[in-house]
């Protein structure tokens, strides 16, 4: 049984851990500076990422505090610290590792600190999570520090492969629906994450028995995981949700817009390009847009303006008399 010494020990333990784990958060993370993030510029996308690492920070000293005690007080804290110290910069290198193999195409921390970008948050946050529990399910081996190294960088490989497995038969576009900011892709991509770790946690816990044993366990639970995180989504859809699926949901999140404004013109992409992938990807948005140009047409523009029946908008306009027309608009298609 713990007692008030031992409370009192740990606790400052965590704190100290806490603050190390920001000093190590600014070595890696250069340009992310926390006291200005979090009190300047209250970033909560910056704020729930944060907070999820100092959490996994606290889970993994739970390693050490849930075996057998030593019977020695300071044997205990400096096993508390060890490992501690040691999830710090963990966690750090997994969440490196993952943001530049699963996000190579988007820079998940130039959306936070630039953009305020909450769906990049959380979707860092998740990484965070899961690799705390991936050291968690390591410290509980008991074969010794390698087998725990091993297999450790193992699940952190297989929880990689599982959730580039998982994006691909949902066909999601994670990179573009965190570029947009969608919350509830960013959400359920994170819950994937935790719900996987927390089952590659389960798979490399417990005695040591061999490196065969240990990576068919591993690759088994993995599998299992991922059959079952699919099964779940599939039973959710036919049994909660009749009529609609939670990947339609999730993909049309922050795109109820009553009017959008569009140029034809635009520097990468042009209002026909817009309202095609609009049209794809949420059905009854683009009939909601509304096209904004300055008289000049290509062929192309003229033949799509014909086929479509979505308001024009000429330049030079008057603003008064564009804030009536979208006044207007809007409480038509109410």
């Amino acid at each position: 049984m713990i007692s008030g010494v031992q409370v009192v020990v740990y606790f400052l333990l965590a704190f100290a851990l806490c603050w190390m784990g920001k000093l190590a958060y600014g070595l890696f993370h250069p340009r992310a500076r926390v006291d200005v993030e979090m009190t300047a510029k209250d970033n909560v996308a910056f704020a729930v990422p944060l907070g999820a690492y100092y959490l996994g920070i606290l889970i993994v000293m739970g390693a050490p505090l849930s075996g057998q005690p030593r019977g020695n007080m300071l044997q205990d804290a400096l096993s508390v610290a060890g490992w501690g110290s040691l999830a710090v910069v963990l966690l750090n290198l997994a969440s490196l590792a993952k943001r530049r193999i699963l996000f190579h195409g988007v820079d998940l921390l130039g959306e936070i600190l630039e953009r305020g970008n909450l769906a990049a948050g959380i979707v860092v946050a998740g990484f965070h999570i899961a690799s705390a529990l991936l050291v968690l399910g390591a410290l509980g081996d008991e074969g010794g520090l390698l087998p725990a190294a091993v297999f450790w960088l193992y699940a952190q490989a297989l929880l990689t492969l599982a959730a580039a497995v998982f994006l691909r038969v949902v066909h999601e576009d994670l990179t573009a629906e965190i570029r947009r900011g969608n919350r509830a892709v960013a959400l359920s991509f994170a819950g994937v994450l935790v719900a996987m770790g927390n089952v590659l946690r389960l798979a490399i816990s417990g005695p040591f028995e061999g490196w065969g044993r240990g990576f068919a366990a591993a690759s088994g639970y993995a599998m299992a995981g991922l059959v079952l995180l699919f099964a779940a989504r599939w039973l959710l859809d036919w049994l909660l949700l009749p009529g609609v699926t939670i990947r339609q949901e999730i993909l049309e999140q922050d795109t109820r817009f009553d009017l959008v404004l569009c140029d034809m013109t635009m520097p990468e992409v042009s209002g026909i390009d817009l309202h095609e992938w609009v049209a794809k990807r949420i059905p009854g948005l683009a009939e909601r847009i509304v096209f904004i140009t300055g008289g000049s047409f290509t062929p192309r523009a003229v033949e799509f303006l014909s086929k479509v029946n979505n308001p024009i908008v000429d330049k030079p306009f008057d603003f008064e008399k564009l804030r009536r027309f979208v006044q207007e608009s809007i409480s038509g298609a109410r």
